[in-house]
């Protein structure tokens, strides 16, 4: 498939965007900005920093931009007959030695911080564990990008050393699935494709009455962060009936 330079541009901004949201998360949080609002009006400064709190909305333009570039991929695979390995090993080199590159960075920074006694990497917003912190086990779902399956598996403590990198933890589970339906079904990619789609969004609106958090268990596992959606409080609200009619 030929290569949109536009998307390139797009890329840019919402980095631009989300680098942006992070340097001011410290100060634009909604709770502060309606206190500067209430006690001494909205200045310039203060309605900067009200903007760029919403700038967190950055992260789901990435997701679209890379849910078109992984079904290209796959497209290009499967005109060039690629295996699933082939396939995985091209799309994994460009995930995991970058992000490898910044965990080791950021494990150096946070653990020379630590040992000079300061704290910057470990109070306030973006909290990052120490590298001592973590056992072997949370490293190795840190190494991997499967750090939240791992906690849910184990049954233990999920911990990040970079916490950023969340986003990428979902992106290797939907590259991992579309190489499952290129080994599966080369010649319905599309068909299935849209069928993946479908269960995310249905996952999304229904799946959240699951009782227990299930993040990384699920396509959407997001929506289960925030208990109390509108259909887990109709699925509870229908259980209470059901139980007061037994009564």
């Amino acid at each position: 498939m030929p290569r949109y330079q536009s998307l390139d541009s797009w890329r840019g901004l919402a980095a631009i965007l989300i680098v942006t949201f992070h340097s001011t998360l410290f100060v634009a949080n909604e709770t502060r900005l309606a206190e500067w609002k209430d006690s001494a009006g909205l200045d310039l400064a203060n309605g900067l920093l009200l903007i760029t709190a919403r700038f967190w909305m950055a992260v789901p333009l990435f997701f679209v931009i890379s849910g078109y570039c992984i079904s290209a991929s796959a497209v290009n695979s499967r005109v060039r007959s690629d295996g699933l390995s082939r396939y995985l090993a091209r799309r994994l080199s460009r995930i995991y030695p970058p992000y490898w590159c910044a965990l080791a960075v950021n494990s150096m920074a946070v653990w020379t911080a630590g040992w000079f006694g300061s704290r910057a990497f470990q109070s306030g917003a973006g909290e990052m564990p120490s590298p001592s912190q973590l056992d072997w086990t949370q490293w190795l779902g840190n190494l991997t990008l499967t750090e939240s399956w791992r906690a849910q598996a184990l049954g233990s403590r999920q911990l990040m050393q970079l916490p950023v990198a969340w986003t990428l933890c979902f992106e290797e589970q939907f590259y991992l699935i579309v190489g499952v339906i290129l080994a599966l079904a080369p010649r319905r990619l599309f068909v299935a494709l849209a069928a993946v789609t479908f269960l995310v969004f249905m996952n999304s609106v229904s799946m959240n009455i699951a009782p227990v958090r299930m993040m990384g268990w699920n396509l959407n596992a997001l929506q289960l962060r925030w208990h109390g959606t509108f259909a887990k409080r109709k699925f509870q609200n229908r259980l209470r009936m059901v139980y007061r009619q037994a009564k």
